[in-house]
């Protein structure tokens, strides 16, 4: 019984444990269920948020190397959703090819742990080949070990903001531009006349706002008509004749004008106060939009000057408005100083208001009397003398005091002939200031006459140029030093290289001498552009025009950079064309710094390949021949949007060609202008990779007499046959080599010679003892040539 009682006991507990059981498994499948909810609750929270980002989200899974792109990711580049291969070259073949190391680069810096994430703009491109600006910001997710396991990132399509910093920038650009314009034209020289500045003025906004016609109208005093002098026109770089308006005829334009209120018309034919110039103005010059504005002296509308576009309407930006009122201001300023200049007697009269307009440009005036020795100044003159508030009993010996004893000397000089002839004078003064600097005055003066046409006076104005001089003197010195500095060494390597000439040597001797020689000349003519860089500026550089046999000129170029092609193991070649039997004129020297520059860029910029140097004749007649000459490598070659500037001054391309290969960006763009200032042509084809060919398309006349290569060719030079003999000749030189040439040529000519170093031993010598000639270097150390 007990036992029965102690089985069912049991089996009761047996069964209270496994209801107990069944109601906690209850309980946890319904925990499970209610945290399953809330799992498809977030996963659907999270599509919402994926779907209604503007951000394409991609999970890297490293181990399976599969890549998951959100559907927005996918709509980005142009995939349908689930379209998009699940791999990484997906991506990497949409990056473009300038960012795809880079990019690689961090991601695998990133699997090294050594960066968690990154940030990173990114050059892009949609399926159908359109280029995009991306935001990609990638991160690690790491297992438990610190592995990395995922990345997940996003990318964002950022190609509109993108092109917005870009138009910003290329505003920016553009003002910067048009503020480097506006200090040109604020800088004209102050001796040109009016016309000439308003023609400037005009002709530089026209080129600035890409303007067809511009021009500068002006009111006459009744406020009745409009009237242009002449219009620039950009497509024909002229200035055509002007007309007049009436105001009866466009009362509406006038008034506007009146009230100065600026005009400007997208659309000149249909705006309500230039549609009235349609028919008899604006459609026969096809202008379809207008930007005028008035210029102004003081309170006073005096003109306009009119801005018209010719082609489709077109839309003025705010930087167009403000450059256009910029140069209404200067124009203003002009017409003023015009206004001046005309009314100069009656400004002198006017002392406050002359004084005044004196002190702003620095200029003073004054007047000398013959007949009372009265000297009457402006407070300009007083002040840019530093004589304010003197006497005028001793005005004249302390205006004289304080100017350089040799400009004295010229300023009497001209003002005698002044007075004995009538002529006018424009000198400059050297004036010492009270702190001994050196005050520079470019002063004018001219004869007062009386009715009867004698000269009774003069009068004159000074004006500190003492800026512009130092400028001018600081670059003229250091030019000096330049050419001295660097043509010293030259010089030397030439004068070596002439005594070497006056040896025995062997034929090999002779060729490497000879190149030598060649070398050194050309070197120091490359020095000698470089160092007139400001004579092809300004437009000053002269041509010479002497007979040259073009297959040895061209054979001469090439071998200067023979030894560099073999040291790079590149193939180098010369192909002459046909042979002729005539000599050309031209300048040689020019023409060897051309083709100098181009090949030496050639062999520069090859690594392998090849480099080939050609001349051809394209055109010839009895009296001239067109040539062309082609050089071609296989180097690095230039991409397609740097090739518009690759002839400007400085420019490099890419820093890292600069950095490699070095350069002063100089060449090609004076080579440029030396083939244009000929008449030449000069023509680009390149592929970035590929290698580049320069056309130089040049014409010389042809020469019936050979060439005169012992005149002609400085290295084919003979030794001259003259001596020196029984001549003492005292030399002053601190440097060494030119020293040594020039005590070797003199022995060579049978000259008795004395080196001194500088020019205070050659001063002292020369009290010692009697020299027939003095040869002395201008730059030395203690005494100059000049001071000796």
């Amino acid at each position: 019984m007990k036992a029965a009682i102690v089985l069912i006991s049991c089996v009761l507990l047996s069964l209270l444990a496994i209801v107990l059981l069944l109601l906690k498994m209850s309980k946890l499948t319904k925990r499970q269920q209610q945290l399953e909810k809330a799992l498809v609750l977030n996963q659907g929270r999270w599509q919402m948020v994926l779907e209604s980002s503007q951000e394409g989200i991609w999970e890297w899974d490293i181990e399976k190397k599969k890549i998951y792109y959100s559907p927005r990711w996918e709509e980005i580049f142009g995939f349908k959703p689930g379209e998009a291969p699940q791999t990484a070259e997906t991506f990497l073949s949409l990056v473009h090819p300038d960012e795809r190391d880079e990019v690689v680069k961090e991601i695998q810096r990133c699997l090294r742990r050594e960066i968690p994430f990154f940030k990173k703009k990114i050059r892009m491109f949609h399926r159908d080949g359109t280029p995009l600006w991306t935001l990609r910001s990638p991160s690690m997710i790491l297992d438990e070990a610190g592995k990395p396991v995922r990345m997940i990132g996003t990318t964002l399509d950022i190609t509109n903001q993108q092109k917005v910093e870009e138009a910003e920038t290329k505003r920016n650009e553009e003002t910067i531009r048009q503020e480097h314009i506006l200090f040109q034209l604020s800088s004209l020289p102050f001796h040109l006349g009016c016309e000439e500045k308003l023609k400037t003025i005009i002709r530089k906004s026209a080129e600035t706002l890409n303007c067809e016609r511009v021009s500068v109208w002006l009111f006459d005093e009744h406020f009745n008509r409009l009237t242009a002098d002449f219009i620039y026109t950009l497509s024909t770089n002229e200035y055509q004749p002007g007309r007049t308006f009436h105001y009866q005829d466009y009362p509406a334009y006038f008034e506007q004008l009146k009230n100065d209120q600026y005009i400007i018309a997208s659309d000149a034919h249909a705006h309500p106060y230039t549609a009235k110039f349609s028919t008899d103005y604006l459609t026969p010059f096809k202008i379809s939009s207008m930007m005028d504005i008035p210029l102004r002296e003081g309170d006073l509308i005096i003109g306009v000057i009119c801005h018209e576009h010719v082609g489709a309407p077109r839309n003025w930006t705010e930087n167009e408005r403000s450059f256009a009122i910029s140069v209404s201001n200067l124009i203003s300023l002009a017409l003023e100083i015009e206004k001046r200049r005309k009314a100069e007697e009656k400004l002198i009269k006017s002392q406050v208001s002359f004084e005044e307009a004196q002190a702003i440009a620095h200029v003073g005036s004054w007047d000398y009397d013959l007949a009372t020795g009265d000297l009457v100044w402006s407070k300009e003159m007083f002040r840019l003398f530093e004589l304010e508030d003197h006497s005028p009993e001793t005005l004249y010996e302390s205006f004289r005091s304080k100017i350089h004893p040799e400009d004295l000397a010229k300023l009497d000089k001209c003002i005698q002939r002044t007075i004995e002839k009538g002529e006018s004078y424009e000198i400059e003064e050297r004036v010492t200031l009270q702190d001994g600097s050196v005050r520079y005055l470019s002063c004018i003066g001219e004869p007062v006459k009386d009715a009867g046409g004698n000269i009774i006076g003069l009068k004159g104005t000074s004006q500190n140029v003492t800026p512009h001089k130092q400028a001018a003197l600081a670059k003229s010195e250091f030019l000096s030093i330049m050419s001295h500095e660097i043509r010293t060494p030259i010089n030397g390597v030439i004068g070596i290289v002439n005594l070497l000439t006056g040896e025995k040597l062997t034929d090999l001797q002779k060729e490497y001498v000879n190149t030598l020689n060649f070398s050194a000349q050309h070197l120091a003519m490359i020095v000698s552009d470089i160092l007139d860089f400001s004579k092809i500026e300004s437009g000053n550089l002269t041509f010479e025009k002497v007979r040259f046999d073009l297959k040895e000129l061209c054979s001469n170029v090439f071998k200067l950079f023979k030894n560099k092609a073999q040291e790079k193991n590149i193939e180098y070649s010369f192909v002459p064309g046909q042979p002729i039997n005539y000599t050309l004129l031209g300048d040689v020297l020019r023409l060897n710094q051309i083709l100098t520059n181009l090949l030496s860029n050639a062999v520069k910029f090859t690594e392998k390949g090849s480099v080939e140097f050609s001349y051809t004749i394209q055109e010839e007649t009895s009296e001239y021949a067109i040539l062309l000459f082609s050089i071609k490598d296989t180097g690095i070659g230039i991409r397609e949007f740097q090739q518009e500037k690759i002839f400007d001054y400085f420019y490099q391309g890419d820093e890292s060609v600069s950095r490699k290969y070095g350069g002063t960006g100089l060449g090609l763009s004076i080579s440029k202008k030396l083939v244009e200032l000929q008449g030449g042509k000069i023509s680009l084809k390149s592929k970035a990779g590929k290698g580049s060919e320069f056309v130089i398309e040049l014409k010389f006349e042809k020469s019936i007499h050979p060439a005169d290569s012992n005149s002609e060719n400085p290295k084919l030079r003979d030794t001259p046959e003259e001596t020196l003999s029984g001549m003492k000749i005292l030399v002053a030189e601190d440097h060494h080599i030119n020293a040594l040439v020039l005590v070797r040529l003199l022995d060579k000519w049978d000259a008795a010679s004395t080196l001194v170093n500088d020019g205070k031993e050659a001063v002292e010598q020369l009290e010692q003892e009697h020299f027939d000639v003095v040869l002395m270097d201008i730059w030395m150390p203690n005494i100059d040539g000049l001071q000796a």
